[in-house]
């Protein structure tokens, strides 16, 4: 028997399903989907935020150039990376409602890991940018209006503070994380901002505020290449961080009853939809009802144990003959 296929059933379906004795039932949707977007209130608490950081990233490039400040521009070029981000994430949660239809089976839930990863790479680029500029006036420092970084950073942090509490539950969207991970270091980057205008207004010494931007950009950094490493399993399809191959096959194994589970593929289709593919080596002396049964405990234990949902899996009698194409499980 092969080519078995069982999307994802909730637990209550299930159980609804199997109350006669053999149904089988699964309610997962039209697009197989158990991730929820957020709703009105998240759409508008997007929308602000996006506006606002759009807004001060605008003002601050005007403020940089006008009060000489290279951090200024740093924490600008952050803020005009945020304000795409959103856009992005925004995009993604609406792309992610879309339904699956025939050309696209699994529906757009990687616009979110394309989205997450677009952003990251332009930031990347605008650190780049920032350092660059940053050690070319260490060697020649300009003249910064103290006053003026210190003002931007107040308004700042309001904003930032600001559209953090309008983003609101994000959930497992990859690129509204993204966007709310550059918030939180943003609203770090103004607190910093304040304290580099009130020092260079105290102390006139001009190099702090490009060693600002460098500490500003640096801290950037790792968070920004796990998060490019992040979207590259996901949309490489990777087995995520959370799962052990080797683990899954021993539990259904033991928890499942069945001979064996080989030729495992495990990956991520969208946010909070984690699907998986085998081949499950039943008892070949059995009736093909008996087989289901086999079956639909291999799914009870994927989901209630790992949090697996979507599954295709194909059942056989005897010695797998198919050539061992993926990592041999334990």
């Amino acid at each position: 028997m092969a080519g078995v296929v069982h999307p994802d059933p909730e637990p209550s379906d299930s159980a609804a399903g199997r109350g006669s004795g053999h149904g089988h039932g699964h309610g997962h949707g039209p697009d197989g989907r158990h991730h929820h977007p957020p709703g009105a209130a998240g759409g508008r608490g997007l929308l602000v935020a996006i506006v606002l950081n759009g807004g001060l990233a605008v003002g601050q490039i005007i403020a940089g150039l006008a009060f000489g400040s290279v951090a200024v521009l740093a924490d600008a070029g952050h803020q005009a990376v945020d304000a795409v981000g959103l856009g992005l994430g925004a995009l993604s949660v609406r792309l992610a409602r879309r339904p699956a239809t025939p050309g696209r089976t699994w529906g757009w839930g990687r616009a979110d890991a394309l989205g997450a990863q677009f952003s990251a790479v332009v930031l990347l680029a605008s650190m780049a940018w920032v350092v660059i500029e940053a050690i070319r006036r260490l060697g020649a420092p300009e003249p910064v209006t103290g006053l003026g970084v210190l003002v931007v950073g107040v308004i700042g942090v309001a904003v930032n503070g600001g559209s953090l509490l309008a983003l609101g539950q994000i959930g497992e969207h990859l690129a509204m994380r993204a966007a709310r991970l550059h918030l939180l270091a943003d609203l770090a980057g103004s607190v910093v901002l304040v304290g580099v205008g009130a020092a260079v207004r105290a102390t006139g010494w001009d190099r702090l505020d490009p060693i600002a931007s460098l500490a500003l950009s640096l801290s950037l950094l790792y968070s920004t290449v796990q998060l490019l490493r992040h979207t590259a399993r996901v949309l490489l399809d990777a087995t995520p961080r959370h799962l052990d191959v080797d683990e899954i096959a021993r539990v259904v194994r033991a928890d499942a009853g069945v001979r064996d589970l080989h030729h495992v593929h495990v990956w991520t289709v969208a946010p909070g939809v984690t699907a998986l593919s085998a081949h499950v080596d039943v008892d070949g002396e059995q009736s093909v009802h008996a087989a289901q049964d086999d079956l639909e405990r291999v799914e009870t234990v994927l989901r209630t144990r790992f949090g697996i949902g979507h599954t295709t899996l194909q059942l056989e009698c005897h010695p797998c003959a198919a050539p061992a194409h993926d990592h041999p499980v334990a």
